[in-house]
């Protein structure tokens, strides 16, 4: 785990069932065996590798292989080394999940990085069920053109370099692969400000028309939303993505209800029934008010593009 911690991720139970029809042994899960077990099969997955031949690498049996991705019974410590091996995980990811194998679920919080947050994200849009994200004053990560990321978004970043640029740009490829490429249609909102088409119509004109574009066509793929907040409103809430599991039947492998948030000096993904309960609070109070992208799209070339 790096020693430039950004934000806190909790290990807290929620076993009650929750109003969004989560179920209760999703719900119950707590953060990290998700993260834990999901990073398992992913990379099984990704590798093309049956339960029995991961179980042979570790000198586990089949069943047992099933037993961990289904959360049927925790991954132990004493095993890590063998799966990471076998699975081929990459070295960062390796490193968390050497952090996390130890921990309980009644273990204090522990602090993670902005990367540790960026993988349980990736995580979430892989599985997940509902996804719901509310973008300030810059487009969602998965909306933006490479153009727009290059010249606005990383310009605006302090700790922007090349390489951090270009390993953005990849991740951001990735998740959107993935993202897309669900079969189960998860149900997908982005809530936009208005600052965010403020600031790209001071953009070069190519850019400001990729853009808008980008944006056209990730509102036809199935299950997504996009949608414009061009009022003002009190008690500003900074970037927050809630994730939710809905139907355990259609969304078997979704994890625990959680909130990714981010501040000035941190990052939040946190489990917290309550705080949760506020964000989403606030996104139902929002959402009825904004505007259809479409609809808001052709007020903007009227009036930015004219």
């Amino acid at each position: 785990m790096s020693t430039r911690y950004s934000g806190l991720w909790e290990a807290s139970m929620a076993g009650r069932r929750s109003k969004s029809g989560q179920g209760e042994e999703q719900q119950s899960e707590s953060q990290i065996d998700w993260f834990k077990r999901m990073m398992l099969l992913k990379y099984r997955t990704m590798r093309g590798l049956t339960q029995q031949t991961v179980g042979d690498g570790v000198y586990r049996s089949k069943d047992t292989i099933r037993d961990y991705e289904r959360q049927r019974s925790r991954v132990p410590a004493s095993v890590l080394s063998d799966l990471i091996r076998v699975l081929e995980i990459p070295p960062d990811v390796a490193a968390y999940l050497r952090v996390l194998a130890p921990l309980k679920r009644k273990d204090p919080l522990i602090e993670a990085d902005g990367r540790f947050n960026a993988l349980y994200l990736s995580l979430c849009e892989q599985y997940m069920g509902e996804i719901f994200e509310w973008a300030p004053t810059m487009f969602p990560a998965l909306t933006q053109s490479r153009s727009y990321y290059e010249h606005i978004v990383a310009e605006a970043d302090i700790n922007d370099t090349a390489e951090r640029r270009q390993s953005g740009l990849e991740f951001r490829a990735e998740r959107k692969e993935i993202l897309v490429g669900r079969k189960d249609e998860p149900t997908v909102q982005y809530l936009v400000g208005e600052p965010a088409f403020f600031f790209l119509s001071k953009a070069p004109r190519k850019l400001q028309i990729e853009q808008l574009d980008l944006l056209t066509a990730c509102c036809e793929t199935p299950g997504w939303d996009i949608r414009v907040l061009a009022r003002p409103h009190l008690n500003p809430v900074s970037t927050f993505s809630l994730f939710k599991a809905r139907d355990p039947k259609k969304f078997p492998q979704a994890g625990p209800e959680v909130v990714y948030t981010e501040l000035l000096h941190s990052s939040w993904v946190f489990q917290d029934a309550v705080r949760i309960a506020v964000y989403d609070g606030w996104r139902h109070g929002m959402w009825p008010g904004s505007i259809r992208y479409k609809e808001y799209r052709d007020a903007y070339w009227r009036n930015w593009l004219a």
